[in-house]
């Protein structure tokens, strides 16, 4: 599984990061949208985990575009304190699933494998 990571937190692209490479899953990080869609206009990962609050874009605001270049290609979207209103924005504009931050690893590697196994065909 490849997982490309989104966060201009260096502190918590590192944590997300550990947390996926002891479970054997390949991750590469990047801090800024711009390089994320390059990317994924390049390579294809199985999943995409995204910090909604990015310098520029934001996250929420990057999803159609995100959607168009990697349409396959599920989005776990990482926020703080989201409030359940935006949440349902966000699931309706086709997140997989908004995550609290701080990430409890528990609940982020089983968002990790369920949002992989569903993963568009």
């Amino acid at each position: 599984m490849r997982i490309l990571v989104v966060d201009d937190d260096y502190h918590d692209a590192e944590q997300l990061s550990s947390f996926a490479r002891r479970e054997g899953i390949e991750v590469r990080v990047l801090n800024n949208l711009t390089e994320a869609v390059r990317t994924l206009m390049a390579e294809e990962y199985d999943l995409l985990l995204l910090d909604m609050h990015l310098p520029g874009l934001n996250g929420a605001t990057a999803l159609p575009l995100l959607n168009e270049v990697a349409p396959r290609t599920p989005v776990i979207l990482l926020a703080t304190q989201p409030s359940a209103a935006s949440t349902n924005q966000l699931l309706q504009a086709g997140v997989f699933r908004v995550l609290e931050k701080p990430l409890v690893r528990e609940t982020l590697l089983t968002a990790i494998h369920e949002a992989s196994a569903s993963r568009r065909p």
